[in-house]
């Protein structure tokens, strides 16, 4: 397949497989998808909606999407649906995004792709036994595009996920994830430190609550930095979890970071910035082994290396970054410190190369206070400055503020009672791509970018199965 076709939507969605039996089939599979894809970009939000956007189609729509008779019924076409393979769907959208995208400039040293990584809850959708569905995905923050997405095992959580999958569906003995056309495939106290930076000297820290380092962007008054391209990881906190819940492991869906080496073609030159969930030891090894990096918030779950983090010298660090914002009723104030601790061991925690202490001071409604967040990386000084390490701590945000929080309130997921099947997830992947469309097209505003496209039918299918990026 040329390029230019790989742009066109019904050419890619020809690889995935067709779950139906061959005898009877009346519509075609490209079709079909074609329609649930073209109708959630238009803002439809169930399976009832899309089909509803279906059968609103004139005999010029259907022709371009393929259909050469009457158009499916919305319980046909929900039917298909929760038999599909989320996570072949995923990978084939995502990469029909890809390609749709302007090239991107060779990555320098220093230049690095932030990947957010979080998990989600679909709180309308419920499996059999009652529980929710859990979703886990890796947004590219530069783009919008969603890379990867795996379900949550049964009885377990996003740490095995993170490196060794999800229970699902066997692929028949296939990696789907390779034959589509884009896939490239503990301190002694005698601590000696490597400091640099540009402020002042002092600046102690006076509490050690966690900075939310990412989380809003205000009125920033520093100068902002160009956008990284090759890829970090970032995922939001969560509680800490029983030994149980760590050792538990499925192995029937490819790892996350393999679907994202799969999409990538290498996580050399990587950043994976994760919250304190993922602070564990087989994620660093597993992130390393891939030729990735890794920066992590490191809190109590990490109860050796968060007191050490804690006690070092930190009042002689100089301030290495700093940024000021104001918006929303509110003013903050951010400091980077970063430090390369060079004792025999280093942290305690492998491929750990710098300790990281952000600061966030906010002003709002007369009152004033003070956050602490103490996080590790594995890239060295000379290829993560203080201003790199404040950015792609913000950036780990960007997963809940622009997809998941879209998903929600624009996309009504949490509204959406899917529970048969496949269903949850097929539709967590839809809406992905409506969000990542949107955002590779430069729309700053997801729910007006819906309307558009419900209103201009014809432009969008015209848009999506030809070459040309924008509407």
């Amino acid at each position: 397949m040329q390029h230019n076709e790989q742009r066109d939507l019904l050419r890619a969605l020809a690889a995935v497989p067709d779950p139906r039996h061959r005898r009877g089939v009346r519509y075609r599979l490209v079709s079909l998808l074609a329609v649930a894809v073209c109708a959630v970009l238009a803002g439809a939000t169930t399976f009832a909606a899309i089909g509803d956007w279906a059968a609103d189609l004139d005999e010029a729509a259907r022709r371009q999407l393929g259909f050469l008779g009457r158009i499916p019924a919305g319980s046909t076409v929900w039917r298909f649906l929760v038999r599909i393979d989320a996570q072949v769907l995923q990978a084939v959208l995502t990469g029909w995004l890809r390609h749709r995208l302007p090239a991107r400039p060779v990555l320098g040293r220093k230049d690095r792709m932030v990947i957010a990584v979080d998990g989600k809850l679909l709180r309308g959708a419920r499996l059999p036994d009652g529980r929710h569905v859990h979703l886990l995905s890796a947004y590219d923050t530069d783009t919008g595009i969603v890379l990867a997405q795996v379900a949550i095992a049964a009885k377990s959580n996003e740490i095995p996920a993170f490196t060794v999958g999800a229970q699902g569906i066997p692929l028949a003995g296939r990696n789907p994830l390779t034959q589509f056309p884009w896939s490239p495939l503990a301190m002694d106290r005698g601590w000696s430190l490597a400091v640099r930076g540009t402020g002042p000297t002092s600046a102690r820290a006076k509490s050690s609550t966690e900075e939310r380092a990412g989380q809003g962007n205000g009125g920033r008054t520093s100068s902002r930095m160009p956008p990284l391209p090759g890829p970090a990881l970032v995922v939001p906190q969560r509680n800490s979890v029983s030994r149980s819940q760590r050792n538990a492991v499925s192995v029937h869906i490819t790892p996350l970071l393999d679907q994202l080496r799969a999409q990538v073609g290498s996580l050399a030159g990587t950043i994976i910035v994760a919250d304190a969930l993922h602070a564990q030891v087989g994620h660093a090894h597993a992130v390393n082994v891939r030729d990735g990096q890794l920066m992590v918030t490191v809190k109590a779950n990490q109860p050796t290396l968060h007191p050490q983090l804690k006690q070092l010298p930190w009042a002689q660090v100089p301030v290495g970054y700093r940024t000021r914002d104001r918006g929303h009723g509110r003013r903050e104030t951010r400091t980077v410190k970063a430090l390369t601790v060079a004792t025999p061991g280093g942290l305690g925690f492998p491929h750990a190369e710098q300790a990281v202490r952000i600061t966030r001071t906010r002003t709002a409604s007369g009152k004033t206070t003070r956050e602490t967040a103490y996080l590790i990386v594995t890239l060295p000084a000379d290829a993560a400055q203080p201003d790199q390490l404040g950015d792609w701590a913000r950036r780990e945000w960007h997963i809940e503020n622009r997809l998941h929080w879209v998903r929600d309130v624009t996309l009504a997921e949490d509204a959406h009672q899917a529970r048969i099947g496949n269903g949850p997830a097929v539709a967590a992947v839809l809406r992905n791509t409506a969000i990542g469309y949107h955002r590779s097209n430069g729309e700053p505003n997801i729910a007006r970018a819906t309307r558009r496209a419900n209103r201009r039918t014809h432009d969008l299918i015209s848009a999506v199965t030809s070459t040309p990026r924008t509407q």
